[in-house]
């Protein structure tokens, strides 16, 4: 099972995002779970959080991952 973490996201953006008034594009901002920028007036995707439950017949494991875009 997985979810968006919004809080992942957030903390992604913070630390990755430029800022200041030297940037070229607008600022980041995490929207439920996925953190996006405005670029030449387009709503851009920069990363996703997720937080992953993995069952297995050998135990548990709670995972948060961000997954990056490339592009």
């Amino acid at each position: 099972m997985s979810r968006y973490n919004r809080s992942a996201a957030n903390a992604w953006a913070d630390t990755n995002c430029p800022g200041g008034r030297g940037r070229a594009f607008g600022s980041c901002r995490g929207d439920r779970g996925v953190v996006v920028q405005e670029r030449a007036g387009e709503t851009v995707v920069l990363a996703a959080a997720f937080d992953v439950d993995v069952t297995t017949p050998r135990g548990h494991r709670d995972l948060t991952l961000v997954v990056r875009v490339v592009g």
